[in-house]
């Protein structure tokens, strides 16, 4: 998987990804926790063993309480893209 940070006010996004389905979302899988900086993309692989199809993705802005941008459900193997600006940001498969 590789997430790409599009945004227009966004210097960096904290990506945290979940076990697809996991309505809580509290805890990230295993090494599922990065940063992207805007414009830059990031390649993220799954833990060895891990072997979930599917994950549930959400995106941040980064600070001591991190604020929320966008959440989406995303395969293993998509790129996708945090896009947005001003409060209205989505999480797409590009």
């Amino acid at each position: 998987m590789k997430v790409t940070n599009e945004t227009s006010d966004q210097d960096q996004v904290k990506i945290c990804l979940y076990k697809a389905g996991d309505k809580k979302a509290v805890i990230p899988v295993g090494a599922g926790v990065f940063t992207v900086n805007k414009g830059q993309t990031v390649p993220w692989t799954a833990p060895s063993g891990e072997g979930l199809d599917k994950y549930h993705m959400k995106a941040f802005h980064p600070l001591f309480i991190d604020g929320f941008l966008a959440e989406a459900e995303v395969i293993f193997n998509e790129n996708v893209a945090v896009r947005g600006r001003e409060g209205n940001y989505s999480i797409d498969k590009i």
